[in-house]
């Protein structure tokens, strides 16, 4: 694993235990719980981050130098990410797809470049960052269709022209399911577990134009895992 960048998984507010092989990261996380994803750029560069869950596309979120944050929820929904156990049940409600191998799967590409000033084609591309986390002109460049950046945008785009689909709410246990938010892909899985969303949270976003890439990638990848329960580390 580059020792500049980092991907960590936290539930209840503490990093989870994990076990790192040759082959992979495996991640555990206790059935039907609520977690969060914390990103870390330890480098002297700034950094944007490709994020997936299950093999969807959960947003892009700029890094500065030296800076870590945690998400706990992504750019596309207004709600928490909670893990569970796959169970026949789900299987027969739609709420996974048994042949995907990605399933479990929670991967970050962290890109390094330079603030765009010129190349308008990167310009249409956005970005985003926590709004708690501040705005810092050197390593940021605020969205705006047209140069120059001295646009602030103070609201979250608007996802519901993103193609996304309206709730369902069958339960389960205590965590609400949403059936249409299934995070799910096509092909054959290795984890025992999948993601769905649940409550609301109202976190907010800043939007950004994305970095002008200078070829230099880090991608880390981890397996989430349920577990019975938690254990002392």
């Amino acid at each position: 694993m580059n020792s500049f960048f980092n991907l960590r998984i936290l539930a209840n507010g503490e990093i989870t235990k994990s076990n790192t092989t040759k082959k992979e990261t495996v991640v555990y996380i206790q059935d039907e719980t609520p977690y969060s994803i914390l990103l870390e750029n330890n480098s002297n560069t700034i950094t944007d981050v490709f994020l997936k869950i299950d093999g969807k596309k959960m947003g892009t979120y700029r890094l500065i130098p030296n800076e870590k944050y945690e998400l706990n929820r992504p750019i596309c929904r207004k709600k928490e990410l909670i893990f569970l156990k796959k169970k026949e049940e789900y299987k027969k409600n739609g709420l996974f797809t048994v042949n995907n191998k990605e399933l479990g799967i929670i991967e970050a590409e962290f890109k390094t470049g330079v603030i765009n000033i010129k190349n308008k084609e990167v310009c249409k591309k956005k970005v985003f960052r926590p709004e708690n986390e501040g705005y810092i002109p050197e390593y940021m460049n605020i969205y705006k269709k047209t140069l120059p950046y001295d646009y602030v945008m103070d609201e979250e785009p608007n996802m519901e022209k993103q193609n996304i689909n309206k709730f369902c709410t069958p339960k389960i246990g205590s965590v609400p399911i949403y059936k249409d938010d299934i995070i799910e892909n096509n092909n054959k899985d290795s984890s025992n577990g999948f993601t769905v969303y649940g409550d609301e949270i109202d976190n907010k976003f800043k939007t950004f134009h994305q970095l002008l890439y200078d070829g230099n990638s880090t991608n880390i990848k981890l397996l989430l895992q349920c577990k019975k329960s938690y254990q002392k580390l």
